[in-house]
């Protein structure tokens, strides 16, 4: 039914091109309600769906030219565009199930996230270091900062440091961790959770530092430990590559204590 409404639409432009008297005698809100018309039929064939929305409320306005028009398309395009990105980004990120009450922080923290939501330091390409005893709700402030980037349109990924260190171990093995491993890579923000809440074995802490290293420059990381970094170094077996991890990582990011 659609297709036949805008097929004669069509025509009854192709009629008005014809015809040049009865074109020369349409008022120019006519001439652009027929273009109108036969620009949405050819923009309908590409399947844009929300089109048909945009012509029934603007078909009968006199001050709005196709180019108007077609502005509107475009904005609603890259819309659509941005709010399937969010969508595929928050699919992809790995997120945890994790519902934070602000209202439950320390409000020295609460101050601290309120600063941190705009991602500023993300443009800056700076890390984030949160650290605090088990159940002082490390992973929900982690989630919420991944949630509020993804919602500006930020590529995050979020990982614990097993499975962080397992993806990268297996990336050229199973489709699946070559799959992970590429959006690791292309992450603005990798979130680490459980970072160095063991000692790590040399070989798995060289290949996390590796790992890290490897990673473009533009890249935030935010460590979630239970542990602060004086503390790792104290207990590592490798207190060299540890310290050098340390260093290269956490040594200057933003620092969160709970």
């Amino acid at each position: 039914m659609l297709y036949r409404q805008l097929k004669l639409c069509n025509d009854e432009l192709m009629d008005a091109d014809n015809d040049m008297g009865k074109f020369l005698t349409m008022s120019t809100a006519e001439k652009r309600a027929i273009a109108r018309k036969a620009f949405y039929f050819h923009i309908s064939s590409f399947g844009i769906s929300y089109v048909k929305n945009l012509y029934v409320r603007n078909v009968n306005s006199p001050g709005m030219s196709n180019l108007d028009f077609l502005e509107q398309v475009f904005e609603r395009e890259l819309e659509v565009r941005k709010q399937n990105a969010i969508k595929r980004n928050r699919r992809n990120a790995n997120l945890p199930q994790a519902t934070l009450s602000k209202a439950s922080l320390h409000e020295g923290i609460q101050y601290q996230l309120n600063q941190l939501e705009d991602c500023a330091w993300v443009e800056t390409s700076q890390n984030l270091l949160i650290t605090g005893k088990s159940s002082s709700g490390k992973t929900q402030i982690a989630t919420h900062i991944a949630s509020t980037a993804i919602n500006l349109g930020y590529k995050v990924m979020y990982l614990s440091v097993d499975e962080l260190l397992m993806i990268v171990k297996s990336k050229d093995t199973f489709q699946k961790a070559k799959l992970t491993h590429a959006r690791v890579v292309a992450a603005d923000m990798l979130i680490i959770d459980d970072f160095l809440y063991l000692d790590l074995k040399r070989d798995d802490l060289e290949l996390l530092y590796k790992t890290l290293m490897g990673l473009k420059s533009t890249t935030s990381i935010v460590f979630v430990a239970n542990r602060e970094p004086q503390d790792w170094l104290i207990s590592a077996e490798d207190k060299y590559a540890t310290n050098l991890l340390i260093n290269r990582t956490v040594f200057s990011a933003i620092k969160m204590l709970l």
